[in-house]
């Protein structure tokens, strides 16, 4: 565990020393969204660990790791990168179970509800 201002020791792979965190936004949203402290808390994690960090709207990298919110605003899955985890907070259903399972297949996935069995 770190405390205060210490770094990890660690090396990471060389693909994570790049993290963005993408937030998949489409026009009519709005600027805060409900995973902001989430987003803000992963920054500062990474930040800790030696990773090179930044948050963007609709924007992914390809020379490091994406972690990707609110992906069932995608429409177009190819449009993903494979270096691309999806953070998943939403509950499946019917509406989303295609997109987020075609995405399974291509990306991993980050699943934090554990009612969430389809995997």
């Amino acid at each position: 565990m770190l405390h205060n201002n210490q770094t990890s020791d660690r090396r990471l792979p060389t693909n994570w020393n790049k993290v963005r965190l993408v937030t998949a936004r489409p026009d009519f949203a709005g600027s805060k969204n409900s995973m902001s402290e989430i987003i803000e808390l992963l920054s500062i994690s990474f930040k800790k660990l030696g990773c090179n960090v930044d948050v963007k709207d609709n924007e992914f990298i390809l020379d490091g790791i994406n972690i990707l919110f609110f992906s069932f605003f995608i429409t177009d899955i190819n449009a993903i990168p494979h270096n691309t985890i999806i953070f998943n907070s939403e509950q499946i259903n019917d509406i989303n179970t295609y997109n987020l399972s075609n995405m399974y297949d291509q990306n991993m996935i980050w699943q934090i509800l554990i009612y969430n069995d389809l995997f």
